[in-house]
């Protein structure tokens, strides 16, 4: 036969193959093109994926989040999925917008700054009958132990009347201190008859004397602290000879007035018309006992919804607690119903009001509340979320801005992505790389999702960053998934990274800042002191990997979320940045916290940070986070 592909079948009929391996699999199919809702993507451009992975990657999955109707919110990613089942060609246009929810009024619970304990400046007398608690919680003499906790958890009135109501005259010469007091006033007193602090449990002798003091016994400015020597005496009618000792302190502004939680009304809408629960400033009030010296204390907070009346809810800033803020009022608008609980947390700062508190810089909260009318201040169209600026090295006292680090993806959904680590700078070669991140990784145990390597400032060699990544204005082809950069003209060409600016924050908050963060700023090591305790008990470091150190912002000392969250038109602040050189701590016009070693060798002494060959040489990281600047919600 001619043709061997035939095979005989019976006389007359044969059978031959036909190799349809290159036959298009989707015959018939044309291409689709979506617009709606997603979880994340870039916004108003046209996106060809080929498969559902891809689809996840630029766009995310599916979600059951429902709008306030109980309707599905994101219903493009379903459609995507089961189209993605039948073709390999589909167009995503995400669309984003206003809001679509015009808070009226932000309500907001602020820190109380610690103080910085100063010199002895006087003393004066009085006297306390442990045999009637009052005379402690109403006396003008001990106003300033009045709402202190001892140690035992009964307030210092109770305890004194637990312990010492029933003393005699075989009691006399018992003393104890609460706080530090002068040497010479106990040097006569027996040590036999010493009683434990009240405070702290423990002798004169043992006492730490840190915060669990000075930032409880302290005026409300910040600028005394007073601590107090007992002397129990059965002449009269049975009572203690109480010396109050004064010292000098120093508020720690820069930590005073910070906003660690902010809360907003629920609503709905009667057609056009937002008809929102609490939006009187006296319809939102805090309580708590021991607030102003413990942080992580339970407190009520006492709404008045147009509705739903009166509601009390007991909270905390402790995040491992049940009453958890969040736990107890919700995150969203949605996601527990306005009649019951008709506000919602809005942004709240755990991480930060913990590191401030465990280093002494915060005392507690104030019971005074924050109220701001924000009227259009959340009005506007989505945006781009955008790093803080990366800067160089200290170079003739000044600091060069370098570049920006912009998502690809749009809206506030882009904060929570990925976060930007510079890490591997040689302070020889200037060389550096660059690592993107999953958002929710920690320093010990990074997700890494891309690499750049051997990056460099200078634009004529191959690993020039901005051609390693990829331009938000297109001179450089867009390289990375989920990054571009925007460089700053007329950058030195032989500079490396070594910090960045500080991120959006509204310090102008009704006299308060909203936004705040804390730095990892030293290396530790195995039993540095890195904090305390409430009751002053030092926290020990376990020692940071000799190799790799993460500096700037840092899971180890923790960062909160929402500090990325849009500010809204009237923040015109930030916070501080952060550098890697101590150098950088005198420049003007910009403030920056800084590590204590000297980067560029200006004292002509080696540190930490230099590069080196040896054993002990260490890998530099700094983690650039992304910075939102998005109203979509």
């Amino acid at each position: 036969m001619a043709n061997s592909n035939r095979v005989f079948v019976s006389p007359g009929v044969y059978t031959s193959e036909k190799d349809l391996t290159f036959v298009a699999q989707s015959v018939g199919v044309t291409t689709l093109g979506l617009v709606g809702e997603t979880l994340k993507g870039p916004a108003f451009e046209p996106i060809l994926v080929t498969d559902y992975d891809e689809f996840k990657l630029y766009f995310g999955g599916s979600s059951p989040v429902k709008d306030g109707n109980g309707n599905p919110k994101f219903e493009l990613p379903y459609v995507a999925k089961a189209y993605l089942e039948e073709s390999n060609q589909l167009f995503v246009t995400r669309i984003l917008g206003l809001t679509g929810y015009k808070p009226v009024k932000t309500f907001a619970i602020k820190t109380l700054g610690g103080v910085t304990l100063g010199s002895l400046s006087g003393s004066t007398t009085g006297t306390c009958d442990p045999s009637a608690a009052v005379s402690v919680s109403g006396s003008t003499f001990f106003a300033n132990m009045s709402g202190v906790t001892a140690y035992d958890g009964q307030s210092m009135g109770d305890y004194l009347f637990s312990i010492f109501s029933g003393n005699t005259s075989a009691n006399d010469g018992q003393w104890f201190v609460i706080g530090e007091v002068p040497s010479s006033a106990t040097s006569g007193l027996s040590a036999i008859l010493e009683e434990i602090s009240p405070l702290t449990g423990l002798n004169n002798a043992d006492n730490p004397n840190g915060k669990e003091w000075y930032n409880q016994f302290c005026n409300a400015a910040g600028t005394e602290v007073y601590s107090y020597l007992f002397e129990y005496t059965s002449g009269g009618t049975g009572t203690f000879n109480v010396t109050e000792f004064v010292y000098n302190s120093t508020l720690i502004s820069d930590y005073n007035n910070h906003v660690v939680a902010a809360f907003r009304s629920r609503g709905s809408y009667s057609g056009q018309t937002l008809n929102l629960e609490v939006t009187g400033n006296t319809h939102f009030n805090v309580t708590g006992a021991d607030l102003q010296y413990n942080p992580f204390s339970e407190f009520t907070i006492t709404v008045t919804g147009a509705t739903s009346g009166v509601k009390t809810f007991t909270c905390s800033m402790d995040t491992t607690s049940s009453k958890y803020i969040t736990k107890v009022l919700g995150t969203d608008v949605f996601d527990k119903p306005k009649s019951e609980v008709p506000v919602y947390v809005y942004e709240t700062y755990p991480s930060y009001l913990k590191a401030a508190f465990e280093q002494g810089f915060v005392r507690g909260l104030s019971l005074t509340e924050v109220f701001v009318a924000e009227g259009n201040n959340f009005v506007g169209q989505w945006d781009t979320p955008m790093s803080p600026t990366v800067v160089s090295e200290v170079r003739g006292g000044e600091v060069s801005d370098l570049f920006e680090v912009i998502t690809i993806s749009d809206g506030n959904a882009a904060n929570e992505q990925v976060k930007v680590s510079i890490i591997n700078i040689n302070l020889e070669t200037g060389e550096f790389d660059m690592i993107v991140r999953d958002f929710n990784d920690s320093d010990d145990n990074m997700v890494v999702i891309e690499k750049f390597t051997r990056c460099s400032m200078n634009p004529d060699l191959p690993g020039y960053v901005a051609r390693k990544v990829g331009t938000s204005d297109g001179e450089y082809e867009l390289r990375s998934k989920y990054i571009m950069l925007h460089l700053a003209s007329n950058h030195p060409v032989d500079a490396f990274p070594a910090g960045f600016k500080g991120f959006t924050a509204n310090t102008s908050f009704s006299g308060s800042t909203l936004g705040s963060v804390m730095y990892k700023t030293e290396f530790y090591d195995a039993g540095d002191v890195i904090g305390y305790e409430i009751d002053g008990t030092q926290k020990l470091s376990s020692g940071d990997k000799v190799r790799k150190i993460t500096f700037g912002l840092s899971s180890q000392v923790g960062f909160d979320k929402d500090l990325f969250k849009y500010k809204g038109t009237a923040a015109a602040g930030s916070t501080s940045g952060f550098h890697l050189s101590t150098n950088a701590s005198t420049i003007t016009g910009t403030t920056f916290i800084t590590t204590p070693y000297d980067l560029e060798g200006q004292s002509g002494v080696d540190n930490v940070l230099k590069t080196s060959t040896s054993a002990n040489s260490h890998s530099v990281y700094v983690v650039v986070m992304m910075v939102g600047i998005s109203t979509e919600r």
